[in-house]
């Protein structure tokens, strides 16, 4: 009791001084740095046939952390000139070369490959229901590799899979539970927005394949894993996961814009992430169903709303839209060839045969279908634009008149403009709504 008051005599100055201040701001910490348990490696001691090797200070057997085999930090796309060295750690901070950055600017270059690796090395022991082969993007040779895709994963992946929702048990509310009562507890999805806007309320999870019939699979069945079987799954659990993958895509974006603010406008300018293109340049995408540009990750068409209303990217439910079941109809994306130069060898002898690469066209109307969220997503794609007009300098008249603006928006990311903006994290957000839309048909 004594340790609650004393807490409560320091608490107390501190909340008043906050509750006088006229504006309160909270400030957000940068997140730490993990901590590197990287060394030198060890050499094994002599051997000395007259000689114990357990007399040795270091040896294997009485000393065995010694000789265990850490990895080095990853390394980032910017470090500090002068880097913060902690004591005791041998590995130091390592700024990205411009291949590192090329890959890491890419996102369906790396992911693609984890999740083949895990689905043929783990999940055919962990599952029994498994989809059928889709073909995905993969960027390292500019053609496309087949890969497995599953229901339910019950076991935690450490790499950023975008593929796979997260789903766990959340208690309704406080009480206790007894022996013929247990506790009351709902299945919710977690993990889907992003970290600085909620973290994520559990440890205990299941992990299912972003997909709406996966989801409605899994609630037919009743199989949700090591989630406890007496929770009760909600109604609207797919509408729910719907929502937060889209909310997820106007929080990234919206991360993106401050990070696009705080860059020089010359760096900008040389490299503009997001763009609108001009009336010719959507002219021949659509004549010519190719996207003519090699760093292309996505193009966006967004026609003008005709009634915008407030806009929203709120994680809970939003407002009934009559228009929403009609624009839920539509498809999300379709897949323009895209003009890439191709990695493997001209004797290469499939060098033909192999599909070329596609990226993803969306429609804002597939991709948002409430009047909300697409009014916000429009707001965050004209201030977008226009940080890279006032980067701009004075246009002439002719050149104004040549580059009419369309309604589509392009989206590109290489090793320069990683450096600016995190383009990868956007993309895969959309392309995860696109995973959880698409029906799948089983063979």
């Amino acid at each position: 009791m004594m340790y609650h008051v004393l807490c409560m005599v320091r608490l107390l100055p501190r909340l008043a001084r906050i509750n006088q201040s006229p504006v309160c701001e909270v400030k957000r910490q940068r997140p730490r740095r993990p901590k590197s348990v990287h060394g030198p490696p060890l050499s094994a001691p002599p051997f000395q046939p007259h000689f114990s090797l357990l007399l040795h200070p270091q040896n294997p057997i009485a000393t065995p952390d010694l000789y265990v085999r850490h990895k080095s930090l990853p390394p980032r796309v910017f470090v500090p000139k002068i880097p913060h060295h902690r004591a005791g750690e041998y590995d130091r901070p390592r700024q990205m070369s411009a291949e590192e950055r090329r890959w890491w600017s890419s996102p369906y270059r790396v992911s693609n490959s984890l999740l083949a690796f895990f689905v043929e090395a783990s999940i055919q022991s962990a599952c029994s229901q498994l989809l059928p082969a889709t073909v995905l993007s993969q960027d390292v040779s500019s053609h496309q590799v087949p890969s497995q895709e599953i229901y339910t994963i019950s076991f935690a992946l450490t790499p950023r899979i975008a593929f796979l929702l997260r789903l766990t048990a959340l208690r309704m509310h406080l009480s206790e539970p007894t022996a013929n009562k247990p506790v009351s507890c709902m299945i919710a999805p977690d993990g889907l927005q992003h970290p600085q806007f909620t973290a994520r309320r559990s440890n205990r999870s299941v992990h299912v394949l972003c997909s709406r019939q996966a989801v409605s699979f899994c609630i037919a069945n009743n199989r949700f894993g090591s989630l406890p079987a007496y929770a009760r799954i909600p109604s609207n659990l797919t509408e729910q996961i719907s929502h937060l993958l889209r909310v997820r895509i106007l929080q990234e974006l919206e991360l993106l814009l401050a990070q696009l603010r705080a860059r020089p406008k010359a760096d900008i300018l040389a490299n503009p992430p997001i763009r609108r293109l001009s009336h010719l340049e959507w002219t021949k995408v659509q004549e010519n169903r190719q996207i003519p540009w090699q760093d292309a990750i996505a193009v966006i068409n967004v026609p003008p709303i005709p009634n915008p209303t407030e806009p929203s990217m709120s994680p809970f439910p939003l407002p009934f839209d009559p228009e929403m079941e009609a624009n839920a109809s539509q498809p999300v994306a379709t897949f323009y060839p895209v003009s890439r130069i191709s990695a493997l060898p001209t004797n290469f002898q499939y060098r033909d045969v192999l599909p070329s690469a596609r990226v993803p066209l969306y429609n804002v109307l597939g991709l948002f279908p409430h009047i909300a969220q697409r009014t916000a997503f429009h707001q965050f794609l004209s201030q977008a634009q226009s940080s890279l007009e006032t980067a701009r300098s004075r246009k002439t008249d002719d050149e104004e008149a040549s580059s009419s603006p369309s309604d589509a928006y392009l989206l590109t990311s290489n090793s320069q403009t990683i450096k600016l903006v995190d383009m990868p994290a956007l993309a895969i957000a959309m392309w995860r709504v696109y995973l959880y839309e698409r029906s799948i048909v089983r063979e």
